[in-house]
């Protein structure tokens, strides 16, 4: 699984224009949000927290920490959640024909029933 995340920070990267290489250890809330939301759509889209924990080089504690900063957010805040709307359908452009190419669109379903 770590192949279909490497893509989605890829792609949250190039989304959000901030450096792909700190995406992954910066602090900074440029940084912060985009991660979340990749390990996000990861757990979304059923790969576990122990694959999404291992490729971000974290704890599980810390994937559990996202998953729930981000539902806040979804709940909180309309632009938190139009604004991962316009990544998921941005990341498809990522992901080549077949299985990858449901990846990301999971959560954009999701989002919009």
């Amino acid at each position: 699984m770590t192949g279909k995340q490497t893509v989605l920070a890829v792609a949250a990267s190039k989304f959000w224009n901030v450096n792909h290489s700190k995406l992954k250890t910066s602090p900074a809330r440029k940084y912060s949000w985009p991660r979340q939301v990749c390990q996000w759509i990861a757990c979304d889209a059923g790969i576990s927290k122990s694959d999404v924990a291992k490729f971000w080089g974290v704890n599980k504690s810390t994937i559990y920490s996202s998953f729930d900063k981000v539902d806040i957010n979804l709940k909180l805040n309309s632009h938190a959640e139009k604004e991962i709307k316009e990544f998921g359908e941005f990341a498809k452009t990522f992901f080549r024909y077949g299985t990858a190419t449901r990846f990301p669109a999971t959560t954009a379903t999701r989002l919009t029933t």
